[in-house]
């Protein structure tokens, strides 16, 4: 793929600070280094760093701003109203060289971490809705592919597919295929598992149900050795809390007249699409 006019991301940093939080078992040293040297870097950064839930081990993330949906149990709806940081895509890949140096270069990180900084190999890609910044991700991921300290990285991009999967749409997957030196991971994060569920959880058209089910199919046509797609339940809930046994008490997600959800409920078009390549994650089910 070639970089022609280089496009502007909008990201939003407004997690780090909670984001660093979750690497304190991996990086048992004071606080994030970057956050104590340099405070006013930090302040212009897009790169977060995390707890992978996928792998398993710190990461670095991504948060672009803005989205095409407003669903009821968004956690994210605080990145609105923070402050809109704009990059080109080197600059974004500049802010993760950077980090990366700023972590390997402490030595006192280097000595009392049970992870070494120079072990985060995953970028995740989220946000809000990174499909609506398409151009801009390729452009950043391209670099990344021909930069040797990125050689191997995982990157997750998160997206509700429903921009990819609409009729007509401009998103080129194609160049996703010729990113050789990545390993990519793809989720859909689908809202319920019918157009029902769909309509009442994010207050959209329950048509783009159906738009996140083609994006499926489409991702599903690039998957390859180094191209993972993987279908999630994108909502947090849980039946039950650590150590009850009461599912009462756990986190559930309700309709307009308070009845409980059924994720077993699955539209025929979502098991065509979607169930009879794979099986649903639903990952996002936290016991509290």
């Amino acid at each position: 793929m070639k970089v022609s006019v280089l496009t502007i991301g909008r990201y939003s940093n407004h997690m780090f600070y909670s984001y660093w939080h979750q690497c304190s078992n991996y990086f048992r040293w004071g606080g994030d280094i970057c956050r104590i040297t340099n405070k006013r870097c930090v302040k212009d950064c897009v790169v977060m760093c995390e707890r992978s839930h996928e792998l398993k081990i710190p990461s670095f993330v991504l948060h672009v701003y803005g989205c095409n949906l407003r669903c009821k149990f968004c956690w994210s709806e605080a990145l609105y109203k923070s402050l809109r940081i704009e990059k080109e895509p080197q600059q974004v890949v500049g802010d993760l060289v950077c980090r990366m140096n700023a972590l390997n270069s402490d030595q006192g990180l280097q000595s009392s971490a049970t992870t070494k900084p120079s072990d985060l190999k995953c970028i995740r890609i989220t946000g809000h809705e990174p499909s609506l910044q398409w151009d801009h991700v390729l452009e950043v991921l391209q670099i990344l592919n021909d930069r040797p300290e990125f050689e191997d990285f995982w990157i997750n991009i998160q997206t509700n597919g429903v921009e990819i999967g609409k009729p007509g749409s401009r998103i080129d997957l194609d160049p996703l295929r010729s990113l050789e030196n990545l390993n990519l991971r793809i989720e859909i994060s689908f809202k319920g598992v019918n157009p029902t569920q769909f309509e009442w959880l994010t207050g959209t058209s329950h048509e783009l149900f159906h738009y996140q089910c083609d994006a499926f199919t489409r991702l599903w046509s690039i998957k390859s050795a180094k191209i993972d797609v993987v279908p999630e339940l994108g909502i947090n809930h849980c039946n039950k809390l650590r150590g009850k046994k009461n599912e009462d008490l756990g986190v559930q997600i309700i309709d307009e007249k308070g009845n409980k959800l059924n994720f077993l409920d699955f539209d025929p078009r979502f098991e065509q699409a979607v169930l009879s390549k794979t099986s649903l994650d639903v990952s996002e089910e936290n016991e509290f």
